[in-house]
């Protein structure tokens, strides 16, 4: 530490201490965190309007989400949901609660994301019905602390004919999901 260090981009360029597990762990504390993705067929398109090499939308939230998945450690616990037309649960296998945040997990959480396959609609409602599932399931597999529901999408509920619908279906949802949690 005494000694002078040269500062170049091939000896601290890439460093970032926000990114190393004690900063994270001393900044956050633990957290239970399920992740939800869209998946429907309007992610493959470009992320940038009118520009046609832009990335596509899945291809932002899967950075998106890989980034997110690297600042968990040890404490958190977390779980991930994609939805189209119907949600579900990924990973590795498919878990019923949520998984510790350990190295095998967050690999086998990130490789489920990588693979997804946009296809169908936007219901929004059955994605949160699925994520309050998870934790309202996961009493032993918990931190017991915060709560976090991280809602990806690109657009608009297809969950009902009007959008009024399509809000009520979410609101229901959600109501149904923290009376649930509220009772554990």
């Amino acid at each position: 530490p005494g000694a002078a260090q040269g500062r170049t981009s091939s000896s601290c360029g890439t460093y970032d201490a926000r990114l190393r597990p004690w900063f994270i762990a001393a900044s956050s504390g633990p957290k239970d965190i399920v992740i939800v993705v869209d998946q429907s067929a309007s992610m493959n398109n470009p992320n940038v309007a009118g520009q046609p090499n832009s990335e596509t939308r899945i291809g932002a939230v899967r950075t998106a989400v890989s980034a997110l998945l690297g600042t968990l450690t040890q404490s958190d616990f977390v779980g991930v949901v994609g939805f189209g037309t119907t949600a579900k649960v990924l990973g590795i296998p498919t878990p019923t609660a949520l998984l510790r945040a350990n190295e095998q997990n967050i690999e086998d959480l990130k490789f489920s994301v990588e693979n997804l396959i946009p296809s169908g609609d936007t219901n929004m409602a059955p994605a949160f019905t699925e994520a309050f599932d998870l934790l309202a399931a996961s009493k032993e597999s918990s931190s017991s602390c915060t709560r976090i529901i991280l809602f990806l999408t690109d657009g608009e509920a297809t969950d009902g004919d009007t959008t009024s619908e399509s809000q009520t279906l979410i609101d229901d949802a959600i109501s149904a999901g923290q009376a649930k949690l509220d009772t554990n």
